[in-house]
């Protein structure tokens, strides 16, 4: 099983995001979103495989793509455990990924 789930609803966070797109925040973004990704992946057991991947988008957003729904735990454990280290502005963005990945993640239940 193999699928994309794209988080929607983020636009205000992706403006805020944008207008703070300074080099420094925008690598920080970047930084944050690979620690995400790794540690989900550890979770998961499996640092080297590509069940998990979040992908950077232009408007400095995520697109996760998941091979199972185990996956999806994975990256909300990782986000939880790494929240309360995350700057300030990237808290509220993934806040709201929290929200809509459980959503999608009750949907395919």
């Amino acid at each position: 099983m193999n699928f994309k789930i794209e988080v929607e609803g983020l636009n205000d966070v992706f403006k805020s995001l944008t207008d703070l797109e300074s080099g420094e925040s925008k690598t920080s973004f970047i930084a944050w979103t690979n620690r995400v990704e790794l540690l989900a992946k550890q979770f998961c057991g499996d640092e080297k495989s590509h069940r998990i991947e979040l992908k950077h988008t232009v408007e400095m957003g995520v697109d996760f793509e998941f091979e199972d729904k185990h996956a999806i735990d994975c990256v909300l454990k990782a986000i939880e455990q790494l929240k309360d280290s995350m700057p300030a502005f990237l808290k509220g963005f993934y806040e709201r990924v929290v929200d809509n990945l459980t959503t999608k993640r009750i949907a395919l239940t």
